[in-house]
């Protein structure tokens, strides 16, 4: 099972959502598999958003790196116990937590050659 190797995070701003942007988050396992997540970001001034990046660069990227990819509770555990003890489990940092949280089962889903619907409990309707 391999483990998670890199965590990387860019900003898109849309003109058409003047309210809030995104942040894409990528991690990016031992064996080069890339899953892909994604937060958007509520702010009426466009400063959060980078702030939510670099929260993801410098604080909770490391929480993900060297996890086993697999270990989904567990990266999620670990990302939102740094919440608790840096922040607060709201704003800003949860919605960081969010999008590496979705990058993470997209590339364990991709390890293991299912759909993520399937890793999440299959199809239902």
């Amino acid at each position: 099972m391999p483990n998670i190797a890199a965590v990387t995070c860019q900003v898109l701003k849309s003109y058409e959502y003047p309210q809030g942007s995104w942040v894409l988050v990528r991690v990016r396992t031992e064996e080069g598999v890339e899953g892909v997540g994604e937060c958007f970001v509520p702010d009426r001034f466009g400063s959060a958003v980078f702030a939510t990046k670099e929260l993801i660069d410098r604080r909770l990227a490391s929480e993900a790196i060297g996890q086993k990819v697999l270990a989904t509770q567990v990266i999620w555990e670990r990302l939102y116990d740094a919440c608790r003890r840096l922040y607060d489990r709201r704003g800003m940092m949860i919605h960081a937590v969010s999008g590496i949280d979705m990058a993470v089962h997209d590339a364990a889903a991709r390890t293991l050659g299912v759909p993520l619907c399937d890793l999440l409990g299959g199809r239902f309707r």
